[in-house]
């Protein structure tokens, strides 16, 4: 940007050069004689006057004219000679006047064209300043120029506005605005090198405006002293947003802290009946319920668990958002997570009548390093979000590898989750992630829950590396996939672990579409040979063709048949082999539920049975080596497993229970005075004191303690220090000391191992984990002094 006064020195420069150019033509233009001067010596300006020539050719005239009567006088003799010497010295002072005129007249017409171009760049330049100021003024910024001692020598309209200063009234005045505040620069709005900028609150007519101000120091062009250039734009409307935004980030930070104080607060609350609703629960099952009151038990078990669970989620979420979540390193197969997460969710799958089957590539690494738990819940969302919608078919559990280049010590594995359910629209796949949103939101909508499985499952696997993706299957239904990068602990061990599957033909005799093909796919993956039969006349007219001799036919090793494929399977059976014409391995599927059916199946033709949800390696040990002992015990559920077994040794220990509330209290003590153990109840942590001080005593102590972290009088972690304290006093041995909370977060572990307990128990408490302690404490009992 052009100033003022450098504009008006360019002009006055070109000005001055435009008089030199004058003056030099003046030189060569006639004089007029001066007053008072003798006209006598100056024959050449004479002639000049009278030629119109200038001084020089003039004074040469002149001098050839005195050669000429010189030459004329020395001729005197001859009156030819004499007239040749006038004429020659005559006509050479013409030649030179005339050749001295025209180039006078070349050099008056250069520097008129020298004139004419310096008053076009006066011109442009004064254009340009019109220019260059209607441009300051357009954009709105400020301009201010002021010399080293701080006048202003220019200040554009918009300051003059911005300050209520009249027109014309500040130049030459000192201008040093009230600074209120500075500000660090943004650096999106950085100035380029050799430029000041900074952010100020100056004080206006208006009030204080925010802008951001930007200093330029230069050397005025004509009095050679320095000079500062300043720039300022109004960033008030820009500061208020971004103090409107801070603002607003850190009352959402408070919101959601008091949020997680909430959900915390409440989710102990919550659990706390929850532990008695589900403990209770667990020990009316180990008693003799009539087939009626065991429904109504399990439904009441059912519908606490499902509480619980939408507890966890909301948990689990609050954590998230507070960017408390990292994932844990850890060892673990991943094809039998998938297997264990399909059998987790067989039995509501089978209460829906559709199918649940999971199908694994043989190149999945034997073990990989990453956070099974999380895995695991990702899994089993996405899952049972795939059963809970489908009404028809079934769902399938894949698990594959991809092929990347990269380190071999890396694998990349994908999940996928196809079902055969109404499917997802394109509208919905933008949004099911969201919170608390569902695919079906209206309020005839036939399937429950909080829309919170997809979100926080959403947000584990982003914390991993990866996403989910939504895409339709390729029967109408939908399709859930996620990659994951896992480090490989343990390589797979390939296809040779059932070479015997090379040189085996199976026929599949199923009605169904997921599970059957699930079966084929594994079979063949491995180098066998697998056949679909949807029907007892296909699989009859398959069996009946290699029978009758057709060379084309296939030969089948083993029959695979699901009981639904008619009213007898076993009646079934019989007809299919006697098609064949000999002897045909076979094979019949059942749900954990149909074990009453088992020694019809078997009495009547099936040589083994397979329990569905299939596992990759009992299908192909059966399929593949025809071996009727499959040699590998099925998971029992937990909550299903006796409290004690036949050969069960337990110790009689003394275990002191610290719980305020009266259900969970009860709860406890019935699991531990059913194991045969000595039980002493406080209802308060200064009850559990006195009772340790009791015993310390006499000499003695508890095997373990069982405390509950909030109690009314003395809260369980003053409790656990006045225990240990005690322990050194009377030089007792360390005592078991485990807190029983509703909180599970890192922060109630990390109180209760800093105030000297050995770990905590999260409500609900299982009464299989309460035995499990007492186990534990046969093992390590309490021999270890507590340090003084």
């Amino acid at each position: 940007m052009l100033s003022r006064n450098t504009n008006q020195a360019a002009h006055e420069r070109d000005a001055g050069q435009t008089g030199r150019l004058a003056g030099r033509m003046d030189a060569r233009l006639p004089l007029v004689d001066a007053p008072g001067i003798s006209e006598t010596p100056v024959a050449p300006l004479r002639i000049a006057s009278l030629t119109g020539l200038p001084a020089g050719a003039a004074a040469f005239a002149v001098v050839a004219i005195l050669c000429a009567s010189v030459m004329f006088l020395a001729s005197a003799s001859s009156y030819t000679g004499a007239t040749s010497g006038i004429l020659l010295a005559a006509g050479g002072a013409a030649a030179v006047i005339a050749w001295l005129g025209k180039r006078e007249r070349g050099e008056h017409m250069r520097l008129v064209r020298e004139i004419e171009s310096l008053e076009d760049k006066t011109w442009e330049l004064r254009e340009s300043e019109e220019r260059y100021r209607s441009l300051a003024e357009a954009f709105g910024d400020l301009v201010l120029h002021r010399d080293a001692k701080g006048r202003v020598i220019f200040a554009n309209a918009a300051l003059m506005e911005a300050f209520a200063i009249e027109p014309g009234t500040l130049t030459g005045q000192l201008f040093e605005p009230q600074i209120i505040a500075r500000c660090e620069v943004d650096p999106a709005m950085r100035a380029p090198d050799g430029f000041t900028a900074r952010e100020l609150n100056i004080a206006t007519p208006d009030g204080p405006r925010w802008f951001h101000w930007i200093d330029l120091p230069i050397r005025d062009d004509v009095t050679g002293e320095a000079a500062l250039r300043s720039v300022a734009r109004d960033i008030t409307g820009h500061k208020q947003a971004e103090q409107a935004l801070e603002l607003a980030r850190v009352k959402a930070e408070q919101a959601n802290r008091a949020k997680s104080r909430f959900l915390a607060s409440a989710s102990h609350e919550m659990r706390t009946p929850l532990n008695g609703i589900l403990g209770m629960s667990g020990l009316l099952r180990d008693t003799d319920l009539t087939p009626e009151q065991a429904t109504y038990n399990d439904a009441i078990h059912g519908s606490g668990s499902a509480l619980l669970a939408l507890i966890e989620d909301m948990l689990d979420l609050t954590l998230i958002e507070a960017g408390r979540f990292e994932p844990k390193s850890e060892a673990f197969a991943p094809a039998q997570m998938v297997e264990e997460v399909c059998e987790l969710l067989a039995g509501r799958a089978h209460e829906k009548g559709i199918e649940l089957a999971s199908r694994i590539a043989p190149d999945v690494p034997e073990k990989v390093l990453s956070d099974p738990g999380r895995l695991r819940q990702v899994l089993v969302n996405l899952v049972g979000n795939a059963v809970k919608f489908t009404e028809k078919g079934g769902v399938l559990v894949e698990l594959d590898t991809v092929a990347e280049p990269g380190s071999p010590s890396i694998q990349k594995l994908r999940f996928a989750i196809t079902d055969t359910g109404p499917g997802i629209s394109d509208e919905d796949r933008g949004r099911i992630f969201d919170e608390f949103v569902q695919a079906d939101s209206a309020s005839t909508r036939r399937y429950g829950g909080a829309g919170l499985g997809l979100t926080i499952s959403q947000s584990i696997l982003k914390r991993m590396g990866s996403e989910i993706r939504v895409m339709p299957a390729p029967v109408p239904g939908s399709r859930f996939i996620f990659d994951i990068d896992f480090p490989i602990v343990e390589a797979a061990a390939g296809r040779g672990t059932c070479s015997a599957m090379a040189s085996r033909t199976v026929l599949v005799v199923s009605p169904g579409k997921v599970e059957a093909h699930a079966i084929a796919a594994t079979i063949e993956a491995y180098g066998g040979t697998a056949v679909i039969a949807s029907t007892l006349a296909r699989a009859s007219a398959m069996l009946g063709r290699a029978a009758g001799g057709n060379r084309s036919a296939r030969e089948f090793d083993s029959l695979v048949i699901d009981p639904a494929i008619s009213r007898d399977p076993a009646r079934s059976l019989a007809r299919l082999i006697h098609r064949a014409g000999r002897p045909v391995f076979s094979v019949v599927l059942i749900h954990p539920e149909g074990r009453a059916k088992l020694p019809h199946f078997l009495e009547n033709g099936f040589d083994v049975y397979l329990v569905r949800p299939l596992r990759r390696s009992s299908l192909l040990r059966v399929a593949g080596e025809q071996r009727t002992d499959l040699s590998e015990p099925r998971p029992v559920r937990p909550d299903r497993r006796p409290l004690r077994t036949a050969g069960d040794k337990l110790p009689k220990l003394r275990v002191l229970i610290a719980e305020d509330n009266p259900v969970n209290a009860l709860l406890v003590r019935t699991v531990f005075e059913k194991a045969g153990q000595d039980v002493t109840m406080a209802g308060d942590g200064r009850q559990a004191v006195n009772a340790c001080r009791k015993l310390a005593r006499q000499g003695g102590g508890f095997d373990l303690v069982v405390m509950d972290l909030h109690m009314p009088i003395l809260d369980g972690l003053s409790a656990i220090a006045a225990i240990r304290k005690l322990e050194r006093r009377y030089g007792l041995a360390r005592t078991r000391i485990l807190t029983l909370t509703a909180d599970e977060r890192t922060q109630a572990s990390e109180e209760t191992l800093k105030a000297g307990g050995d770990g905590f128990i999260t409500k609900p408490v299982s009464p299989h984990v309460l035995m499990d302690l007492i186990r534990l404490q046969a093992r390590s009992p309490r021999d270890v002094k507590t340090p003084s």
